[in-house]
């Protein structure tokens, strides 16, 4: 029998606080340096603004793997899969670097997709699911 594993993350993280911290000194500085007009400052604005949300609404988000299932926890979204359905994990590498898990199941090679804020680093993950005898598929630069 192996030890449960937990992952929890706050929505408040450090990098999400300094990223919204410098796009505003950012946005401040074109305005006072270059005299940017407002339309173009809340045009920039767009792509901080789902950070600002994380910020403000703090969804924590978790994930945790026994011997039996794997459930996972992000805001108000919440899955489960038992593990006797899992076939094998995938590890697919996107083409920005960024790396997306996949529950590859075994009625029909059907895919549940993990959501990546309630994921640890991805060794640390591996790491849990080959303890518990389940095969990992890495794959660079999946488009999948």
């Amino acid at each position: 029998m192996t030890e449960p594993f937990t992952f929890e993350r706050s929505g408040r993280s450090s990098a999400a606080m300094l990223s919204v911290a410098a796009a505003m000194m950012i946005l401040i500085l074109l305005r006072i340096v270059f005299v940017a007009a407002w339309w173009l400052l809340a045009i920039l604005l767009i792509p901080v603004l789902p950070a600002i949300r994380d910020l403000i609404v703090d969804a924590p988000a978790s994930l945790s793997l026994d011997d039996e299932r794997l459930i996972w926890t992000t805001g108000n979204r919440t899955g489960m899969l038992e593990l006797a359905e899992i076939d094998h994990m995938r590890f697919d590498r996107r083409w920005d670097f960024s790396v997306r898990v996949t529950a590859v199941l075994k009625a029909h090679e059907k895919r549940v997709h993990l959501p990546e804020e309630c994921l640890p680093r991805r060794d640390v993950l591996a790491q849990a699911f080959e303890a518990r005898g389940m095969e990992i598929r890495r794959n660079p630069f999946s488009v999948l």
